[in-house]
């Protein structure tokens, strides 16, 4: 359900006739597969209630409570404690 949801999967198969060494007739087969990813972020408006969304709001604003696995991540960066210090001592000095 999920996966159809979030992907749309495109297939189309080309059949060839080819030719051996022999010069006897044989298939080849093409298959173009084609996986398009729809943003996952959207996907929880679309199935979850009202109260399920503001829980799963504040999941993703904590980023389930487990920075050392997104650490990279934009809505991280500027609540890691070293950039808190940063950000409070330019507020302090006026820069």
């Amino acid at each position: 359900m999920l996966f159809d949801r979030q992907y749309i999967l495109t297939e189309r198969v080309e059949v060839e006739t080819r030719y051996d060494s022999d010069d006897e007739p044989y298939s080849w087969y093409i298959c173009y597969v084609t996986l398009e990813n729809k943003n996952l972020s959207h996907l929880p408006v679309s199935l979850l209630s009202e109260e399920q969304m503001s829980r799963y709001s504040i999941y993703m604003s904590t980023l389930g409570n487990r920075p050392d696995l997104f650490p990279d991540s934009p809505m991280w960066i500027n609540t890691l404690p070293t950039r808190r210090r940063a950000m409070r001592f330019r507020g302090i000095s006026g820069r």
